[in-house]
């Protein structure tokens, strides 16, 4: 829910030019996004055993782990090296695994509605 949320704030809020003063819609932007990037790869991570043992979610589960272990190298990265010029090549990765990884999880809810029978009519 709150790696949800920080996807919204991301997308709403701008970041402030390099070198500009900071201003409220930089900060709710920063501070989204320093909170995407630590909750998304522990929230789906600590999700993907509940894929493997679901009939319905086992088909996912391989792309949803390498997904956060994709999203937990990244950030370390961000965090652990230093980042010059790479800062936002980094961030729009990161952004757009995790978007991809909603859409993904979308479109097969989706189709798992889709499949399921219909209840009898009493």
């Amino acid at each position: 829910m709150f790696s949800g949320y920080g996807l919204l704030l991301i997308a709403a809020f701008r970041m402030d030019p390099a070198g500009a003063p900071r201003t409220i819609e930089g900060i709710i932007h920063t501070v989204a996004s320093y909170g995407l990037g630590l909750l998304f790869p522990i929230a789906i991570l600590l999700l993907t055993p509940s894929l493997k043992s679901d009939p319905n979610w086992k088909s996912i589960f391989v792309y949803t782990l390498v997904a956060g272990v994709l999203a937990l190298a990244l950030v370390a990265g961000l965090f652990l090296s230093d980042q010059t010029g790479w800062f936002g090549l980094y961030e729009r990765i990161i952004v757009a695994n995790a978007i991809i990884w909603v859409e993904v999880i979308a479109v097969h809810f989706l189709r798992l509605l889709l499949r399921r029978e219909p209840k009898p009519q009493s």
